[in-house]
C-alpha cells in the first residue's frame, strides 16, 4: 500500500503572513511523517517566512499554485465587498479562482506520487468541491478526508430568511458524501456536522501546541511596570473584521487610567492604515517572530490576548494560538463579540478572563484587571 499523503489547503507556510492558518496542517505533517511521505498543495505568491520551521520542512514536498482565474477572482471580490456572508455560504472564497489549477495539479500528483490519502482542509471551502471530482476519477484507490478548521454553513444561525434558504440548499451535505472520513477542530463543529453526514465517519481532532519551543512563564521573572498584554497573530483596523483593533482603541482612547496602566504588544506582519492607531502609545506593533521566539516572548506577558470581533462566526472559535497560550501558563484575556468556544474553556478551567463586550462593559473589565494587580 502506498504511504503517500497529499494535503490540499489554501494559504500555507512559507507563503503566508501568518503561521496561525497553517499550524494545524503543519502539525499533521510533523506527526504523519513518521510513517508517510507528506506532500502539500496550496495557493500563494510571495514568500514570507518559515517561522522557525525551515528544518522541519525538509521532510515535506511543497507544491504551490499561483495562477488564478481572473473572472473567479473578480466574483470573489464583489461578493466579499457586497455580500460577504452569501459569498461564504456559496464558497466564493479567495481560493475559488485557483480551483481548476489546484484540481489539475492534484490529479497529476496522485498519479505521479501514487497518493493514497488526500486531506482537503477548509476554509477555503471551494476546495471541498475537489473531493467528488477525485473520488469519481480514482474511486477506492484513494481515501478522501475532509478537515474542518472552521464551520461552513453550520456557523450561521437561521434568523435570516435568505441565509437560511442558502443553508438548506447548500452543496455541503452532498460534497461530504465523497469523503471517507471527516475530521474537525472543535466540539461545536463536530456536533453540528452530525446533522449533515454519517456520524460514524466524523472525528474530533482538536488543535494543540507543538512540543518544539515548549516553555513556561514560571521560568521568567516579570518586572513589567504596566500590565503587559501580548497578541500573536494578525489584527486589522478594518471595521467589522474578525480581529478589529478599533474595539480596543475606542475603549482606551479617552480613558487615561487604562492608557497609563496597560500596554498592548502586537506581534505579526500587520497592515495598520490608521496612523492614530499605529502611533497610539499603549499599542506597540512588531513583526512576526518565529515559533520558538514567540513562545518565549509570550512568557514575558502578564496576559495573552484573544480578539474575535465578528459575532456570526464566534460560537465555534478556538483560535490556533489558544493552546500555545495555555502551554505558557500565562493568563488569557479573551475579548469577543458574543460567546466563543474558547471562552467556555477559559471559564471552565480558570485560565484567565473572557469578556463578551455585547453583554458587559469592556472598559470596566479592563479597569478590573488593573485593580487586581
Amino acid at each position: 500500500m502506498s504511504k503517500n499523503v497529499l494535503i490540499i489547503c489554501g494559504q500555507f507556510v512559507p507563503f503566508t503572513r501568518s503561521l496561525g492558518n497553517s499550524i494545524r496542517l503543519l502539525s499533521f505533517g510533523l506527526t504523519l511523517k513518521k510513517k508517510y511521505k507528506i506532500n502539500y498543495l496550496f495557493t500563494g505568491s510571495n514568500f514570507f517566512s518559515y517561522f522557525g520551521f525551515r528544518e522541519e520542512f525538509k521532510n515535506f514536498k511543497l507544491y504551490k499554485v499561483s495562477n488564478k482565474n481572473i473572472f473567479s477572482y473578480i466574483n470573489f471580490i464583489l461578493f466579499r465587498i457586497l455580500f460577504p456572508s452569501i459569498g461564504y455560504l456559496l464558497s466564493y472564497d479567495y481560493a475559488s479562482c485557483y480551483y481548476e489549477n489546484i484540481l489539475k495539479k492534484s490529479r497529476i500528483l496522485i498519479k505521479k506520487k501514487k497518493i493514497k490519502y488526500v486531506i482537503l482542509s477548509a476554509p477555503p471551502f471551494s476546495f471541498f468541491k475537489i473531493g467528488p471530482k477525485l473520488k469519481s476519477e480514482f474511486g477506492n484507490e484513494i481515501k478522501i478526508i475532509f478537515d474542518y478548521r472552521d464551520g461552513w454553513t453550520t456557523r450561521f444561525d437561521n434568523s435570516n430568511f435568505l441565509i437560511n434558504f442558502l443553508k438548506k440548499n447548500s452543496d455541503e451535505k452532498e460534497l461530504l458524501k465523497s469523503s471517507d472520513k471527516i475530521i474537525c477542530s472543535t466540539e461545536t463543529i463536530f456536533n453540528s456536522l452530525k446533522k449533515l453526514a454519517n456520524k460514524k465517519k466524523i472525528y474530533l481532532i482538536k488543535n494543540g501546541y507543538l512540543s518544539v519551543g515548549k516553555t513556561n512563564s514560571k521560568k521568567f521573572k516579570k518586572i513589567n511596570k504596566k500590565i503587559k498584554i501580548g497578541y500573536f497573530g494578525l489584527v486589522s483596523d478594518k471595521y467589522g473584521g474578525y480581529r478589529d483593533i478599533n474595539i480596543l482603541y475606542k475603549a482606551l482612547t479617552k480613558n487615561s487610567y487604562l492608557k497609563d496602566n496597560l500596554m498592548f504588544e502586537f506581534y505579526g506582519d500587520n497592515i495598520i492604515k490608521n496612523k492614530l492607531i499605529l502611533n497610539f502609545k499603549p499599542f506597540k506593533f512588531y513583526k512576526s517572530l518565529n515559533y520558538q521566539k514567540a513562545r518565549k516572548k509570550m512568557c514575558e506577558m502578564d496576559y495573552l490576548l484573544i480578539l474575535h470581533t465578528e459575532k456570526k462566526t464566534g460560537k465555534e472559535v478556538i483560535t490556533g494560538k489558544f493552546y500555545d497560550y495555555v502551554a505558557t501558563n500565562v493568563p488569557i484575556l479573551s475579548i469577543t463579540e458574543g460567546q466563543i468556544e474558547a471562552n467556555k474553556i477559559i471559564k471552565k478551567h480558570s485560565l484567565g478572563l473572557s469578556i463578551n463586550y455585547l453583554k458587559t462593559d469592556l472598559k470596566n473589565n479592563l479597569e478590573g484587571i488593573i485593580k487586581k494587580k
